[in-house]
């Protein structure tokens, strides 16, 4: 399975999960989530996407100057919706391109790192699944929704787990 079709496959199961939530399962804040919702675990999830499929053009990225959209977190067909968007907008061409971050409190720490479009895609990957993990355990602990049992595992852990089998 290919990048864009396992990126693809992973979107859908997290959509096909928040399809199964009433919109105020998805925005209630969990304590088990220290106080976050679903939904803002999605949204945090989305906003990442966002960020390298609407700066691809320009070649730089700054996960931290994303949108934060609030109504992401509470409005579970609009998290759907950009899920779908991204689903089809990630298909793109791998280029270098140019990550800035902000890895202290000084505008003069803004650090500019070489990546690539492929790179950051892998990377949203996994930050995907370590949230879908989080989103697993509130949902578990919250509803009676049933989730799959590779629901936010990485794919090197579940070849792992079948390879020792």
């Amino acid at each position: 399975m290919g990048l864009n079709q396992l990126v693809n496959a992973t979107l859908a199961q997290l959509q096909t999960v928040l399809s199964q939530l009433s919109h105020e399962e998805y925005g209630r804040k969990l304590p088990v989530l220290s106080n976050a919702s679903v939904g803002q675990h999605t949204r945090h999830i989305i906003e990442f996407f966002q960020t390298v499929i609407d700066n691809y053009e320009s070649g730089v990225f700054n996960y931290d100057k994303r949108q934060r959209n609030t109504l992401l977190e509470t409005n579970r067909d609009l998290a759907y919706e950009e899920l779908s968007r991204i689903r089809t907008g990630i298909t793109k061409e791998d280029k270098d391109i140019l990550l800035k971050g902000m890895y202290a409190n000084e505008v003069s720490d803004e650090l500019f790192i070489r990546s690539t479009y492929y790179r950051e895609i892998i990377y949203n990957l996994e930050h995907m699944v370590h949230h879908m993990a989080m989103i697993k355990i509130g949902i578990r602990q919250s509803t009676n929704v049933l989730v799959p049992s590779d629901f936010g595992v990485a794919s090197s852990t579940i070849y792992y787990k079948n390879s020792i089998l």
